[in-house]
């Protein structure tokens, strides 16, 4: 069988499957839904679980030949899905007379299951038991991808033309979430001491850490803390959500917590997605809390700010924010003690700041960091009195049945805080000398429960893009004749050059159209 012509070999392997929906999957190289955990159920169970039909179609096959054996083992362990429970016994499928296997595995899905029946132990309450389980199935993973990386020349696996591996959390499965929420979690952290003691892994070069509706998530703490342990982590990509039971003091320390983890973060890192999940402020009367650092007459936002120095690596090219609370330090540091660079002047030429990037892109809360409001009200549609109900005691119109404590009605930029901030950003795209794209943006549907007529499809849309390729700034808002101020524009000509061009777009019902461009 090892000289059988490949297009021969494909057709054999056709008939045996006899499925035209996995024919086509072979075609591509698919079959991604056969693990090889069904491989080793098939052999030993008579009633195949779920998928496991077409395993046992052509699991006798497997000892025709090597080429047999390496062809249909290419399809079961291309991507590999598992627990914490089922990973240790992994090692047997790398046993030294299969460690090819290993080169196979492009990425590991793992769900974690915790025992449900376990009682509580000695003086332990139920949130320190949930703790105590999660952090447990942490450490039971990182022990199972020490033990495959010893199994085989990692550093083969992680060379700088190969893929590597690629590690998700997807689910949290046990104990309920409804049992998790009703003890007030929301998102599970590993604990303090936990993180240095998981051993260091050298193959995976991809970290993802999401969860679904039938799940609860990881903290950002937590999948921050795994990832710093993938010595060659080249993407991180994480959907955590932030504990919706702290109290400002603990918001501020944890503000602080996921800075010192983002820069512990590998220096190989090349691309990361983090998407927030904040507290939100549902009264836009009202002004949030300050979460940053009370210790200092002039705080920094110490999360925007590792984030900028994350940017300045030498390897870093990509961060993708979603539902980031921004503060300028993100693109420029707030201290005078670094002044913005000049394209244009031959005494000060800009020194790049972020040597690597190529893009960055921020889904933006409305809010800032140290409690101020990034929008105001709207005068062409309601004064601030009307928008607050300062006017009139009573909610009228189609929002009469909207909750007292819900208002949303800030749809323009708000110059005192946007012009800081879009100053940072053209300061920041003037050090990136590989930066192809900065965008920022948010896009929110707005419900004012004071105002009788609101106007329809009522938004807060901001969305800047710069794409330095074609040279252009793109000011897309919903407020018609919204314009930056001039000190923002001078600096964003700066940036650009005289050769660039500022366009300013508003995006209503009937479409987009462009108010200004110069």
């Amino acid at each position: 069988m090892d000289t059988v012509p490949q297009e021969l070999f494909l057709l054999i392997l056709r008939h045996l499957i006899d499925s035209e929906s996995h024919d086509r999957q072979l075609e591509t190289g698919g079959w991604n839904h056969l693990r090889p955990a069904m491989i080793l159920e098939a052999k030993k169970s008579p009633v195949p679980p779920a998928h496991t039909e077409y395993v046992k179609r052509i699991i006798d096959y497997i000892t025709v030949s090597r080429r047999w054996q390496h062809a249909l083992e290419h399809l079961f362990f291309s991507e590999m899905v598992t627990d914490n429970n089922q990973i240790p016994k992994l090692a047997q499928l790398f046993r030294p007379s299969q460690s090819h296997r290993k080169a196979l595995v492009k990425s590991f899905r793992v769900n974690v299951v915790n025992p449900a029946d376990e009682g509580e132990g000695e003086g332990e309450s139920q949130e320190a038991r949930i703790y105590r389980l999660f952090d447990e199935a942490i450490r039971v993973i990182f022990r199972a991808l020490e033990a495959l990386d010893q199994m085989a020349d990692s550093a083969s696996t992680c060379s700088s033309s190969s893929p590597g591996v690629h590690l998700r959390i997807v689910s949290i499965l046990k104990p309920a979430p409804d049992l998790v929420r009703s003890v007030g979690i929301y998102a599970l952290p590993i604990g303090r001491t936990t993180t240095p003691l998981l051993p260091k892994i050298s193959s995976i070069t991809g970290f993802a850490c999401d969860h679904g509706a039938s799940s609860f998530s990881v903290s950002h703490l937590a999948g921050l803390g795994m990832a710093s342990r993938l010595d060659n982590l080249r993407v991180l990509s994480m959907c955590c959500s932030e504990d919706k039971g702290y109290d400002i003091t603990e918001r501020r320390k944890a503000r602080q917590d996921y800075a010192d983890a983002i820069l512990s973060l590998p220096h190989s890192l090349q691309d990361a997605t983090l998407i927030w999940d904040p507290n939100r402020v549902m009264d836009e009367s009202q002004y949030p809390p300050s979460i940053l650092p009370d210790d200092s007459e002039s705080p920094i936002d110490p999360l925007n700010a590792a984030l900028h120095d994350l940017c300045q690596r030498e390897n870093f090219k990509k961060l993708d924010l979603k539902s980031h609370l921004v503060s300028p330090e993100l693109f420029w540091p707030s201290s005078s003690s670094k002044p913005a660079p000049s394209m244009t002047g031959p005494d000060q030429p800009a020194a790049p700041s972020w040597p690597s990037l190529e893009s960055i892109a921020v889904s933006i809360m409305p809010t800032t960091p140290d409690g101020k409001w990034y929008f105001t009200s709207d005068p062409g549609v309601a004064s601030y009195d009307s928008f607050v109900g300062a006017i009139g005691s009573n909610k009228s119109g189609p929002n009469q049945r909207m909750p007292l404590t819900y208002n949303a009605f800030r749809s323009m930029p708000d110059p005192v805080t946007m012009n800081p901030f879009l100053i940072a950003m053209a300061r920041a795209a003037r050090c990136a000398p590989l930066l192809e794209m900065m965008k920022v943006e948010i896009n929110d549907f707005l419900i004012p429960v004071y105002i009788q007529s609101p106007p329809d499809w009522f938004q807060r849309l901001f969305r800047v893009v710069y794409s330095s390729k074609v040279g252009e700034l793109r000011v897309e808002v919903k407020v018609d004749g919204w314009r930056m101020e001039e000190e923002v524009e001078r600096e964003w000509r700066e940036t650009m050059g005289p050769e660039g061009k500022i366009v300013y777009v508003y995006s209503g019902m009937e479409g987009e159209r462009t108010m200004f461009a110069s």
